[in-house]
């Protein structure tokens, strides 16, 4: 029979002088923000000075209600907390009537007393855990909150013998309220931390996004005030991309680098309307996942705005700029107005240009011209396009139009640059070929002032008749020797009809025959008439060259070998090269 300890008539004995003797100690773990498991450990510790109790344990229920998580605990071996601490109760293991005390004490809402859990047959899975700690007993009371709902139970683990009457139970019910207060305490207290933390954790971002965009109105109104002094895009666009951190690129509308990073593999894009004719596009490098919502994304509007404000006063200097290049242009190539140079050459002085400076002439023929269109349609959309592409070109190219061409006056480099560095005419020709889509981009003549420029143009004008569709992007006059010459004087029909006849022969042959000979031709002329360079350059015998150069002459009549006839090939070739009209391949080695 089991021996009863009343636990109301062991107060004053021993050093158990009363079971809450320290609530003081537990009030002050919660004044003192302890953790939850800290103040529910020193609840399991009260229970303990109960007379006859060996352990104490305060089990919660977890997150999903449906298990309980032992969470405060005193005396309880390692190993008995390892396996709680792992494998929490789980609420389905029990019944009113049967399972682990404090899972029935949480599911019936009552307090549950078992004397001796080896009797307790449906205990056996547990009970080769309880052996090894030494008690015999266990009385669990739930944990029940103001509004009914139970959230645990606090535990006691009884020695061999003790078993509390109906009068010693309330003791440890009483501990069961008190744990209940101060887990709900505790809990309301994290949560208002939490809360706290959280108001806290906004109002810094609040701060942080408003000292960024702070940041970023600076940015901007640096930005603005580039704009303003006349700067241009690329410092612009520079501002822009320091201050807000991301790569940015400004694309025309087809596509093209306008200023930037000239990769242009930005993530978010904002399109901005220039003009009737034209829609540019910004495209900014934005990290992935990056919130549309912060400030940088948010700020892409604002730098949106600005370089397009940027674009569209570019785009009114251009105009305004354009049409006054265009009369200048028109009076450099006019006998009529050159009459008074010097009043010609002083406008050209106060638009920013050196009349006495060596231009090239460059001629731009817009593909509306070449497919047989309105030969003024798109040419003064053009003649904008290309001043916009040289504002910021010094010295100052003059830039107009005549017919349906663009005509630029391109000053000469005063240093020794090499072809086609930055500068150069050959760059300028190849940046417009590039800008505008279709064109064919013609070198003429250099001007050693800006009164030769009449000459030049004029010889000039007549190639640039000879380009097609076909032509190559950028054709340059001043590599054409002595058929440069020849075109000169020339009228571009007779070039045509003269490459035509000369040519004609070995075009066919090379057609039916599957030959080489123009290509032959061409390879032996580049290589100064040397045979046997033109064989290492063709990986042909010395032989087949002889034979090849024999068969022209046959079938043109001409004879590489005299003089006379070589000018005529060679001006053939140039033309047919410039206007396209050899087929596709014919030429290559």
């Amino acid at each position: 029979m089991a021996r009863h300890l009343d636990w109301e008539a062991a107060r004053g004995r021993g050093l158990h002088s009363d079971s809450l003797h320290d609530l003081a100690g537990l009030a002050f773990e919660v004044a003192e923000d302890a953790p939850l498991q800290r103040v529910l450990s020193h609840v399991a510790r009260n229970v303990t000075d109960l007379p006859g109790v060996l352990y104490g344990g305060v089990y919660l229920l977890g997150d999903d209600a449906t298990t309980l998580q032992l969470e405060g605990w005193h005396g309880l071996t390692a190993e008995y907390l390892k396996v709680m601490r792992e494998m929490p109760l789980d609420l389905a293991s029990g019944t009113a009537a049967t399972g682990p005390p404090n899972v029935r004490a949480v599911l019936t809402a009552t307090t549950i007393l078992v004397p001796d859990v080896f009797a307790e047959t449906e205990l056996g899975p547990w009970l080769p855990l309880f052996r090894p700690q030494g008690f015999r007993g266990i009385a669990a009371v739930p944990m029940t909150a103001p509004d009914g709902a139970v959230i645990g139970s606090v535990t006691a683990y009884l020695a061999k013998g003790a078993a509390p009457g109906p009068a010693d139970l309330p003791v440890l019910e009483e501990l069961g309220r008190l744990a209940t207060a101060v887990t709900l305490l505790v809990r309301r207290r994290e949560a208002d931390r939490a809360a706290v933390e959280g108001l806290r954790a906004d109002v810094d971002r609040a701060a942080a996004r408003m000292a960024e965009q702070r940041r970023l109105g600076a940015v901007e109104r640096a930005a603005l005030r580039l704009s303003a002094d006349g700067a241009g895009l690329a410092p612009v666009v520079r501002t822009l991309t320091d201050g807000l951190g991301v790569a940015l690129t400004v694309l025309g509308p087809t596509g093209e680098v306008l200023a930037g990073d000239p990769r242009g593999d930005g993530r978010v894009s904002a399109s901005m309307h220039v003009n009737d004719d034209q829609t540019m596009t910004l495209q900014a490098a934005v990290p992935p996942q990056t919130p549309p919502d912060e400030p940088v994304p948010w700020s892409l509007d604002g730098a949106a705005l600005i370089v397009e404000l940027e674009l569209r006063r570019l785009d009114r200097d251009a105009d305004i700029e354009s049409r006054l290049t265009k009369d200048l242009v028109a009076d450099l190539l006019s006998p009529a107005a050159m009459r008074h140079r010097d009043a010609v050459f002083g406008r050209a002085v106060a638009l920013g240009h050196r009349p006495q400076h060596a231009h090239d002439v460059v001629m731009v023929a817009l593909p509306e011209v070449e497919s047989g269109g309105d030969p003024t349609a798109g040419v003064a959309r053009a003649h904008r396009r290309v001043v916009a592409l040289t504002g910021t070109v010094r010295p100052r190219p003059v830039v107009g139009s005549v017919g349906s061409h663009v005509v630029v006056l391109n000053p000469v480099p005063t240093d020794d640059r090499p072809p086609g560095a930055e500068g150069t005419t050959r760059a300028l020709a190849a940046r417009l070929a590039a800008a505008i889509a279709g064109a064919r981009v013609l070198i003429g003549p250099r001007a050693r002032t800006l009164a030769d420029a009449p000459h030049a143009f004029d010889v000039a004008s007549r190639a640039v008749q000879l380009l097609t569709r076909r032509s190559a992007g950028v054709i340059d006059m001043t590599d054409l020797g002595v058929p440069g010459l020849l075109l000169q004087s020339a009228q571009p029909e007779a070039l045509r009809e003269l490459a035509e006849r000369t040519l004609a022969p070995l075009v066919r042959n090379d057609a039916e025959r599957g030959g080489r000979l123009l290509a032959t031709l061409r390879a032996w002329l580049a290589a100064g008439m040397s045979t046997p360079e033109t064989a290492r350059t063709m990986v042909v015998h010395v032989n087949t060259v002889n034979y090849r150069l024999r068969r022209i002459g046959e079938l043109t009549g001409l004879q590489p070998s005299r003089p006379a006839d070589l000018i005529q090939l060679q001006l053939a070739l140039t033309v047919a090269e410039i206007s396209g009209s050899i087929p596709p391949g014919a030429l290559r080695n």
